[in-house]
């Protein structure tokens, strides 16, 4: 079911076409909470619209003037992008019932609130308004109430009108539903994840392959291997810090400097396959450090030669999200404000400023070079340990969880030092064992994540049913019309009439 919402229709039998100020559009009375501050009231605001509720909020609490609302009110959100935001608000007899100024007031007498609710839902009517709207920028610019009730809309005849409403109700409850099963679903799609990242570092994925394997070379023997490349990379960057500042070594006692591995306490951990062995990440890569981020004015957006990578650019399936937001800086950047946060192909990064922590990536080889912000940490593992197999586990909840265990919290954020990143222990694997588990890993997370790509393109679908339920409902193509029906033509008319009936009294009352 799709619809092309730029399409012009014609009215349907019966419908007729009328300006909003003509439907119910008020201008609100304001109240200062304060002035009450014992006295509860029903507070509809725009932060709490996800939640379906009010919030519920003494008047001493509520710092700024808010506006009165009743019962079937039809409150729409001025602010963009969150515009298709509609509530109705339903009555509370103890509370006192305000909205924040946030909001545009329908009061409708005559129309059906929840057809009248729908009707402002509607993707075409939002394009209309967010088409003409005030402010600088898509998340500062506001629908202007004035524009606002001169936009035109389609209303059925008011039979009509209820029947549609509990129609979009019935089909949006079925949706829901659908909806709310692949939400359920997903939780259940990470822990089958970890499930796979579990059995495949605990040696379950390959315990057929080392039946079959028993003489491969010990991860023992390929951790001293590592640990003595580790030592020569930190001899070369000593020797060459001294020849920048024109020092010769006069004996070796430099090399004294070099801190040796500290033996690692396996009494708590969990009991490894024969052949394995633990490590420190630091063991295993080489000078574990994170990035840096320049000045605003040397990064920009769009193409070219170094890619800046940010947090959000890191996801939690190991791979590069380069296509969000892509972010560069120039060549002369790169070589020397920001030389000791370069990345290459194959580094492992890891994000240590959260919430949310635990993203993972590798970096692909689409570029010779990148950079990174301070925010990410970088692994680069020696001795050919495979990328993939450390990017996955550190991609495990467990070793999430322990880091953030020791983790700074901060304003709400939790903090990986690097000193944590060093400290990750790593099951270190014989070398022909990574390459197998390797392509287990892939086979078995390549499922998971084809998985998690189909409930994201069902909820998408979803969503553009909900759309197209409504834009065929106020096309007049969603339920029977019935000729028995009081046109909507009479129905304004009534409209207009009590309306001038109103203003008559007013005046009288004024003389």
């Amino acid at each position: 079911m799709t619809i092309d919402n730029d399409k012009k229709t014609s009215l349907a039998k019966g419908w007729s076409e009328v300006k909003l100020e003509e439907l119910g559009f008020t201008k609100a009375q304001s109240i200062k909470p304060a002035d009450e501050p014992n006295e509860e009231f029903e507070l509809w605001s725009v932060p709490s619209y996800p939640t379906n509720k009010p919030e519920i909020q003494l008047g001493k609490d509520i710092g700024s003037n808010k506006i009165i609302v009743q019962a079937d009110d039809v409150l729409l959100c001025k602010i963009n992008p969150r515009i298709n935001r509609v509530w109705k608000v339903r009555y509370k007899k103890e509370n006192k019932q305000i909205a924040s100024t946030e909001w545009i007031v329908f009061r409708t007498g005559y129309v059906d609130s929840d057809f009248f609710r729908y009707r402002l839902m509607e993707p075409s009517f939002r394009q209309e308004i967010c088409s003409n709207v005030s402010g600088v920028g898509g998340s500062l610019t506001r629908a202007r109430p004035q524009i606002v009730k001169e936009v035109k809309v389609s209303i059925a005849p008011l039979p009509e009108q209820k029947r549609i409403a509990k129609k979009i109700e019935t089909l949006q409850k079925r949706s829901k539903k659908v909806k709310q099963a692949l939400e359920t679903a997903k939780p259940l799609l990470d822990k089958l994840r970890q499930s796979i990242l579990a059995s495949a570092f605990r040696g379950d994925l390959t315990a057929d392959w080392r039946k079959k394997h028993p003489d491969v070379e010990p991860a023992s023997a390929l951790l001293e291997r590592i640990r003595v490349e580790h030592r020569k990379k930190w001899e070369e960057n000593e020797l060459a810090k001294m020849k920048a500042k024109d020092k010769e070594p006069k004996d070796n006692k430099w090399k004294l400097k070099y801190k040796e591995p500290k033996p690692i306490d396996t009494t708590d951990l969990p009991e490894l396959p024969i052949g394995w062995c633990w490590a420190r990440a630091e063991e295993i890569c080489d000078f574990i450090t994170k990035g840096t981020t320049p000045k605003k004015d040397k990064m920009f957006s769009g193409k070219g030669e170094i890619p800046f990578v940010k947090v959000y650019n890191l996801t939690f399936d190991g791979s590069i999200d380069f296509t969000i937001d892509p972010t560069f800086v120039e060549r002369d950047t790169h070589e020397n404000e920001l030389s000791r946060s370069k990345v290459f192909p194959g580094d492992v990064l890891m994000n240590i400023v959260g919430p949310p922590l635990g993203k993972v990536s590798i970096v692909p080889n689409t570029y010779l070079e990148w950079n990174i912000n301070q925010a990410i940490a970088i692994f680069r593992p020696l001795g050919g340990y495979s990328p993939s197999v450390l990017a996955h586990h550190l991609l495990r909840q467990s070793v999430v969880s322990s880091s953030v265990f020791l983790s700074k919290a901060t304003a709400g954020q939790s903090n990986l030092t690097l000193e944590i990143s060093r400290n990750i222990l790593i099951p270190i694997i014989p070398l022909e064992e990574q390459h197998w588990l390797g392509k287990l890993l892939n086979m078995n997370l390549s499922i998971t994540k084809k998985m998690d790509e189909g409930f994201n393109l069902s909820l998408k679908k979803i969503q553009k049913l909900d759309q197209s339920i409504l834009s065929k409902a106020f096309r007049g193509e969603l339920v029977t019309q019935d000729p028995s029906d009081e046109s909507a033509s009479v129905l304004l008319d009534r409209i207009k009439s009590e309306g001038k009936v109103v203003k008559t009294k007013k005046r009288i009352k004024r003389k």
